[in-house]
């Protein structure tokens, strides 16, 4: 086994832990460069959208990744996410997203690779909205 699918499955139990609370109702993996300005976004911009908010926000690794390392990695947990359509990983995953390819993302961002990223997995609980 490779240090990379390695890691990736013990990101994915990790997230599994988190999202087997009864209280979770859905949630969201993604990458940043910028943290505490991303968690401020998922806190704020559903209100001002008419959309939910998703108040618990957690880093997933303390190592930041270059872009080309963290758009692989977010990649392969989306994979795990989607091999099993019955799974509370999938089934809790976020509706407008779970059901397509997985889109890579960098906020708008080049692919710098002097850049360095954070895995993250936001959520909203049940009564959060």
């Amino acid at each position: 086994m490779t240090k990379r699918i390695e890691i990736a499955e013990n990101l994915i139990d990790t997230i599994e832990c988190i999202v087997r609370s009864p209280l979770l109702e859905q949630y969201n993996i993604g990458i940043t460069m910028r943290p505490v300005e991303r968690k401020d976004q998922y806190r704020t911009w559903g209100p001002r959208n008419n959309a939910p908010t998703w108040p618990h926000f957690v880093i997933l690794n303390t190592r930041q990744l270059k872009a080309k390392a963290a758009l692989s990695l977010e990649e392969k947990l989306y994979g795990m996410i989607q091999m099993n359509k019955k799974s509370i990983l999938f089934k809790k995953y976020r509706g407008d997203t779970k059901h397509g390819p997985y889109t890579p993302s960098l906020g708008g961002l080049k692919g710098d690779n002097n850049h360095r990223y954070y895995l993250y997995i936001a959520w909203a609980n049940i009564g959060d909205n």
